[in-house]
């Protein structure tokens, strides 16, 4: 058995449109194609919204080091420039739940999904004003989080986005 090395960070992490449940005045470009392609909708998820710190918890007590979470864009930016307040400092006491359980906190900004306005007014991920768009929304969530979080993602699996999501 070849041990870990040294500083290994065993962790667990989720993505926010798979374990938060559906808002529907705050959907994302998911709750969309779930509709349009007539598939099961995320409805409660696992419901970690409200069910957080059990989540954390669990992972606490399996020994992770690290716990990784993803920040619903549509949920803190309900249309371009109006940033939901309690919804930043909701993300802030995952946090700080995070880090009350021993855990380095690693957020994600973009796990493969963005709000529904910004497909229908900006044209999304390919729409031109798309870079300055998600900069404002990546500052704001810094400014709300930046002193508790360990490891930033910008973009889950940047590689993956040309398979269904932009195509160049």
């Amino acid at each position: 058995c070849m041990p870990f090395p040294s500083g290994f960070l065993f962790g667990t992490a989720n993505a926010d449109h798979q374990v938060e449940a559906h808002d529907p005045e705050r959907e994302d470009v998911w709750d969309l194609w779930e509709r349009f392609q007539g598939l099961t909708s995320r409805g409660r998820a696992t419901d970690f919204w409200n069910r957080y710190e059990q989540d954390i918890a669990a992972a606490a007590a399996m020994g992770c080091k690290l716990f990784r979470f993803s920040i619903a864009w549509a949920r803190v930016e309900v249309s371009a420039g109006a940033f939901d307040e309690e919804a930043l400092a909701h993300y802030r006491e995952v946090a700080e739940c995070v880090r009350k359980h021993g855990m380095q906190v690693m957020v994600t900004l973009h796990h493969f999904v963005w709000p529904a306005w910004l497909e229908r007014h900006h044209g999304g991920m390919i729409g031109d004003e798309f870079p300055d768009l998600f900069a404002r929304y990546a500052g704001k969530a810094a400014e709300a989080l930046g002193d508790l979080v360990d490891w930033w993602i910008t973009f889950n699996e940047p590689s993956q986005l040309t398979f269904g999501y932009i195509k160049p």
